[in-house]
């Protein structure tokens, strides 16, 4: 039999192996605190199933500020085991998503879901849940997935139904309508964990989670700055907020973001010697490949934002329960991916032209995720809409968590063709569409 979390606990021993190397570092400062959060959740984790709490699968869409206020430990099954990508050289992932092919699921679903299935049936790789919360954005993967992890666990699940967001939808009826499914959540989870919502416990969660969005915020104002300060590619609330939203460590991790790129700022650092092309990664990178913004910044391209990092919080009101709830009713469909799910196309085009005038990009990539079915339908819509604002797009086929769909040998030179236009007709004066 497997050792109970073998791959994680290889990650954690990673971490703790990488940590000192980073100590005195201040160049990659950045990079020690994104590995310091990440190892604080997988102790947690691994603390927690010793001491007998109890875990909910949350699907990676909601922010987790609400489960702790139940003191319940959320899990993402997916980011739980996106968090293995990198082991066995970007091939991490593998055979689980092979467990759920023999198993008979379809090939078509996204591969993090059918990572997150085969962690269950091989057993040993994931905590158990006591239950299961599923909101019905931000795509048909989700709704699939969640059918069989409710299946093979046995654990009750929530389907939260969100409203349509479009042009003609009246927003107050939707949200009123919205408020009432995240009642709805609390009396799940009021039901199976035996407890009331305490509204002073919730109210210190949403405080804590307030001043995380403040960090959030700042963060990726001084990302907007030209040239850009810090390298890397943009960590926004996605970060933790599936994870470890509500809790000290989360605020921590955006607080020395902050931090490091103001001080970046102060003492007139950049990203790269001189600036020649600033991209838009609105959609999501291969995850088995952490090189490819490094490689980038070696060419003078840098990328400010990524979709993953496109947030719009803002803090929640606590001064009444109620204000608090419509509050983080609101916060839930602001997560990146579940806010361009909700609805009409309207909003990824809306937010894809809105991060790239506000963090100045010239140039958009659009790493085309082979489980992502709900982005294929507007990729004509959005590139029209680019070239009235004179921004070409690059689009190309990968899978995100799967490197033997397209591995970084077969896309770089897609990607390098691109940009070296781009810095070319730039260079020139030329327009770049």
């Amino acid at each position: 039999m497997v050792e109970k979390y073998a791959d994680h606990k290889e990650v954690l021993n990673m971490a703790n192996f990488a940590l000192p190397l980073l100590e005195d570092n201040e160049e990659l400062r950045h990079q020690r605190a994104v590995l310091l959060y990440h190892k604080a959740w997988l102790e947690m984790v691994l603390r927690a199933e010793e001491e007998g709490k109890k875990f909910v699968y949350n699907q990676f869409n909601l922010y987790t500020d609400l489960f702790y206020a139940f003191d319940l430990v959320p899990i993402p099954p997916e980011i739980w085991s996106l968090t293995k990508v990198t082991l066995r050289d970007g091939y991490g992932m593998c055979e689980t998503i092979d467990a759920a092919h023999e198993a008979g699921i379809h090939p078509e679903l996204c591969s993090a879901h059918k990572s997150a299935i085969g962690d269950q049936l091989l057993g040993n790789r994931i905590p158990p849940p006591a239950m299961i919360v599923n909101p019905s954005f931000p795509c048909d993967n989700t709704k699939v997935a969640y059918q069989v992890l409710a299946e093979v666990t046995g654990a009750p699940m929530l389907v939260m139904d969100c409203p349509y967001f479009g042009p003609d939808t009246d927003e107050k009826v939707a949200m009123d309508y919205w408020v009432q499914r995240v009642k709805e959540l609390i009396r799940f989870l009021e039901e199976h964990t035996g407890q009331k919502l305490d509204p002073d416990r919730l109210k210190e969660v949403i405080e804590e989670a307030n001043r995380a969005i403040e960090y959030v915020l700042e963060y990726e104002s001084f990302r907007q700055l030209k040239p850009l300060p810090q390298p890397g590619v943009a960590l926004g609330s996605a970060m933790g907020g599936f994870t470890m939203s509500g809790l000290p460590e989360y605020t921590e991790l955006m607080k020395t973001l902050r931090d490091d790129i103001k001080d970046r700022v102060d003492k007139g650092k950049t990203a790269v010697p001189e600036e020649k092309l600033r991209l838009n990664w609105f959609y999501l990178h291969a995850f088995y490949d952490g090189g490819v913004y490094g490689w980038l910044e070696t060419k003078g391209v840098v990328s400010p934002v990524a979709f993953h990092g496109y947030d719009v919080l803002e803090p929640i009101d606590t001064s009444t329960t109620e204000s608090t709830i419509r509050g983080l009713a609101k916060k839930l469909l602001g997560f990146p991916m579940g806010r361009q799910g909700t609805g009409s196309s309207h909003i990824y085009i809306g937010d894809c032209i809105d991060a790239t005038q506000r963090w100045q990009c010239d140039a958009v990539i659009l790493s085309g995720h082979a489980g992502c079915k709900y982005i294929r339908g507007l990729i004509g819509l959005l590139r029209d809409e680019l070239r009235k604002i004179g921004v070409p797009m690059l689009v190309f086929d990968m899978d995100t968590f799967d490197p033997r769909v397209a591995p970084p040998s077969q896309y770089y030179p897609i990607i390098e063709e691109f940009v070296d236009i781009c810095v070319d007709k730039k260079e020139e004066g030329i327009a770049l569409v």
